[in-house]
């Protein structure tokens, strides 16, 4: 399965709801390194981070470029991107469990959008390639988490795309402004 891991391309040209053109690939450490792109995402992943794992801090960015551009060689993921006018505006990964022999059938996963480009279907091509390159690589199962109150995420991952919450984590998650907030634990079945 790591070789087929490996092998995996991606590229296609997506439409949005609002007729921009935006190119889905997987990326690679050249993608991020030109045209201070990984700079641009970081910025960007800043505005959105409310709900991401991660707070992306200015002072943090070469530290956080040197730990993302090497777990682009990671065998383990696989990275697509979105791109707008040679800009990276979304990416999703996709870690995929190769060194435990009795869960290699899983993948695990997570989003994240430019908010100039949230709610116009991009979190929907990524994730129906994420789930394309699943089944290639013989994925049985996908996993992901998110933030119950993030109710983008919910519409999306639950109604549209038919995940199901399969648990939840209680006060798992801090927000900005001190607060917890529960995790829910969503899956589905390839």
């Amino acid at each position: 399965m790591l070789r087929n891991v490996v092998n995996i391309s991606v590229y296609r040209k997506v439409i949005l709801k609002d007729g921009r053109v935006i190119i889905l690939k997987r990326m690679n450490q050249e993608d991020y390194k030109k045209g201070m792109n990984y700079e641009y995402v970081h910025n960007w992943l800043a505005q959105v981070s409310k709900y991401l794992l991660y707070d992306f801090q200015e002072e943090d960015m070469d530290w956080d470029k040197q730990q993302f551009l090497t777990s682009l060689n990671n065998a383990e993921n696989i990275i697509l991107g979105g791109i707008y006018n040679e800009k990276i505006i979304a990416h999703a990964k996709l870690n995929v469990n190769i060194l435990s022999p009795r869960e290699k059938h899983v993948g695990y996963w997570a989003v994240m959008i430019h908010p100039k480009f949230q709610n116009n279907g991009l979190g929907t091509h990524l994730l129906n390639c994420i789930e394309i390159i699943a089944k290639k690589i013989g994925l049985k199962r996908l996993e992901a988490e998110f933030i119950e109150e993030n109710s983008s995420a919910k519409a999306l991952y639950l109604r549209k795309l038919g995940y199901t919450i399969e648990g939840r984590k209680k006060r798992a998650f801090k927000l900005p402004n001190g607060t917890y907030v529960d995790k829910a634990v969503i899956g589905k079945i390839l």
